[in-house]
């Protein structure tokens, strides 16, 4: 390399170290809040719904989507979003439908961020319709407790998804790489799905069968009831506490720990290939276990149901709760 090249790649290094230096420096004297710099500003509009309908459909791309019971007993839509963002609610043949359109130009979006994160708030009366269904992108689903549906569909790609309520049907979520929540419900059935992320299920009547699908990430469950419970995924540990199901445990994990916690079904069925699977169930059962590289330690009964667990190089250890 010649000496002027390397006296140019030397004077473009200094150059890129003062300008870090410069914008650390920024940032630190504004207590690094990135939303400070922000140069779009955000607009405030409010759809009061007079129309009746039978279903709500939502689709959004940032926007964090609340769902709140409504004091007045009246249906309406609050939107905070960027100036450029057109919001709409309305009502088409008995169905609630809420979304926005982005007007402006790509380069209205250059910046740091927004002065405020953009929201969609919908405030309902506690039976306001049977079918609730969201599409979200990146922001959050926060469904709140006092509300019943038939059926509840909620999708996000790297949102977090927090649902309290019932559905009397079926409850559907799904994520790409968010966070899925659920607590103090009742449900016809539940069907999680997560690719690369937490999953957290607690106080759950499941009346149906509860399948809970995590290819990457930890699933603790408690105090949950249902007919069959099926879980499948690659990677993470799973919690199990207090969970029972009238028929069916089976659960399929390649790398990751199950761990049960007075758990009970009429018949178990644990297949890992590198976890351990330990813990406690709440009644005697026939075991059948085989690790290849593992150790085991299962009580001796001869009644109960069935229990099959098998595990390649992971430890197996079960005991019957007092």
């Amino acid at each position: 390399m010649k000496r002027t090249e390397k006296i140019w790649l030397i004077v473009a290094a200094a150059l890129v170290l003062a300008g870090a230096l410069c914008m650390a420096g920024i940032l630190s004297s504004r207590h690094w809040d990135l939303a400070s710099f922000g140069t779009v500003e955000t607009v405030e509009q409010s759809f009061d719904i007079d129309e009746p309908f039978d279903s709500i459909s939502l689709r959004s791309d940032t926007e964090d989507i609340l769902f709140l019971p409504a004091q007045d007993g009246k249906t309406r839509v609050e939107f905070r979003e960027p100036e450029n963002v057109v919001p709409f609610a309305e009502v088409q043949d008995g169905t609630l439908l809420v979304f926005t359109e982005d007007t402006g130009k790509w380069t209205d979006r250059i910046g740091f961020s927004m002065n405020a994160d953009p929201t969609i708030t919908v405030y309902l009366p506690a039976a306001a319709c049977s079918s609730l269904s969201v599409q979200e992108e990146t922001g959050r689903i926060i469904v709140q407790k006092d509300f019943t549906f038939d059926r509840i569909v909620l999708s996000a790609t790297t949102g977090d998804v927090f649902c309290y309520a019932s559905a009397k049907e079926a409850l559907r979520i799904g994520t790409d790489t968010g966070k899925i929540a659920i607590m103090d419900l009742s449900a016809g059935s539940v069907e999680l799905s997560v690719t690369t992320g937490l999953v957290t299920v607690s106080g759950i009547s499941c009346q149906g069968d509860m399948n809970v699908t995590v290819d990457t990430g930890k699933t603790d469950l408690s105090n949950v009831t249902c007919r069959n419970f099926v879980s499948k995924g690659d990677t993470g540990r799973m919690n199990l506490e207090n969970l029972t199901a009238s028929e069916k445990i089976m659960i399929e994990r390649t790398t990751g720990d199950v761990v049960f916690s007075g758990c009970d079904a009429a018949e178990l069925s644990v297949l890992t290939d590198t976890g351990d699977v330990k813990g406690t169930l709440r009644s005697d059962k026939v075991f059948i276990v085989r690790t290849d590289t593992g150790d085991i330690d299962v009580p001796e009964t001869v009644s109960g149901g069935k229990c099959e667990i098998r595990s390649d190089s992971g430890d197996i250890k079960i005991k019957i709760a007092a």
